[in-house]
């Protein structure tokens, strides 16, 4: 059995599709059962194929929901499912990602301490990937930094006589939608 992997529709615009592979097992080969997984998706995934004959995606039968850290669909091909294994032979699969608004999954608030080190991650969920904004004035010493893959960071270290409280907000948005949260930055003063 083969896999290859595209980085782009290599046959017709799915729209929410990302991810595209093919897998082949060679004509009159005698497996009665072939079974892969994909892993690292969301519970919102599915997995579609190309099939020639109507010249469209259709919902692959025999793959089970996400399950695991990361998680995994599980793929089964027999030779009496849709598509068969007799099927197999470069059919064209995506991974389907439905779109769904970002949600904040970090703590809505954090400790740091004047003169020390600090590096708070920012975690998003939603799909396509949000990005993320700040606003509100930060210690000095401190900046924010959106990863542009679904995380941001508040990092550096706080300059002495920043010490209090500092009430953040974070925007997280996608073409879902946006969300924000509010966000409370506490820098412990300096004891000196």
């Amino acid at each position: 059995m083969n896999v290859g992997l595209y980085s782009t529709d290599p046959v017709a615009a799915l729209g929410t599709a990302t991810d595209y592979f093919d897998v082949s097992v060679a004509p009159g080969s005698s497996f009665s059962v072939v079974t892969f997984q994909i892993c690292g998706v969301a519970a919102a995934t599915s997995i579609q194929w190309w099939n020639p004959v109507s010249a469209s995606w259709q919902t692959l039968s025999g793959q089970t929901p996400p399950q695991g850290t990361p998680a995994c669909i599980t793929v089964t091909v027999t030779n009496s499912s849709v598509p068969s294994i007799a099927q197999l032979y470069g059919t064209i699969f995506a991974v389907v990602r439905s779109h769904r608004a970002p949600a904040f999954i970090s703590p809505a608030s954090a400790a740091a301490a004047v003169g020390h080190s600090f590096n708070f991650t920012v975690q998003t969920s939603g799909y396509p990937i949000a990005s993320i904004s700040e606003s509100g004035v930060l210690a000095k010493g401190l900046t924010f930094t959106d990863h542009h893959n679904g995380t941001a960071t508040i990092s550096g270290t706080p300059a002495f006589g920043t010490g209090g409280r500092y009430p953040l907000t974070f925007k997280a948005a996608n073409s879902s939608g946006s969300v924000t949260q509010a966000f409370t930055l506490t820098v412990g003063r300096d004891r000196r």
